[in-house]
């Protein structure tokens, strides 16, 4: 069964535009989160 399949059963839908910002915007307040730490030399 393909992952796709597996989702659909689910209740997750991967082929909807939603489903790929909401992905987009968890990696993007990440790299946020990650853009805060100091660097230290």
């Amino acid at each position: 069964m393909a992952p796709a399949d597996i989702l659909d059963r689910a209740g997750v839908n991967i082929r909807t535009v939603e489903f790929w910002q909401g992905g987009y915007d968890v990696l993007s307040e990440m790299v946020d989160k990650l853009e805060q730490i100091p660097v230290t030399e």
